[in-house]
């Protein structure tokens, strides 16, 4: 299997909606929900890619050469925050959409997409970063980096008026 990686493009927007949906799909089989309109999601999914790849998000992308596919991929939104004691110059990341396909599981290409999303964190000047996982093996993959399982958040939807 030749795999090849890097950073994801404008030309490559359609793959990560995909790749995305595939995600969503996989979390609404996991706890039991049901996307309201999957047309919305996948149409607003590509919006803020347009807006904001390579500006604020940034995507890795595993191809299967010999197949001309896109079959994983991972991504790091930037945030420009006030500087804290953890992240004393203000930015501050999150991994995002890591999702592999089926069939191209657990032969290594999430473990170097999140390589490649730390390296490029560094670059960035990036000095903390956060991720949610439930699923087992990608907490085992990401503690592997040295990520740490910190459990003070608190969250609210905001759901906009009818």
């Amino acid at each position: 299997m030749n795999i090849e990686y890097r950073l994801a493009n404008q030309g490559d927007i359609d793959s990560l909606v995909n790749l995305r949906l595939k995600l969503n799909e996989y979390i609404c089989k996991r706890d039991g929900i049901v996307i309201q309109d999957d047309n919305m999601l996948k149409q607003n999914t590509k919006k803020v890619l347009q807006m904001e790849l390579n500006k604020s998000m940034y995507f890795y992308l595993a191809l299967d050469k010999e197949q001309d596919k896109v079959v994983a991929g991972g991504g790091l939104i930037l945030h420009t925050m006030l500087p804290g004691i953890h992240f004393t110059n203000g930015i501050k990341g999150y991994i995002t959409s890591v999702y592999t396909y089926e069939d191209y599981r657990k032969l290594g290409l999430q473990k170097q997409i999140i390589k490649l999303l730390l390296d490029l964190s560094r670059k960035k000047e990036c000095q903390r970063i956060e991720l949610d996982a439930m699923n087992p093996h990608a907490i085992e993959l990401y503690q592997s980096f040295g990520f740490q399982r910190v459990s003070n958040k608190y969250r609210i939807d905001i759901k906009s008026e009818p």
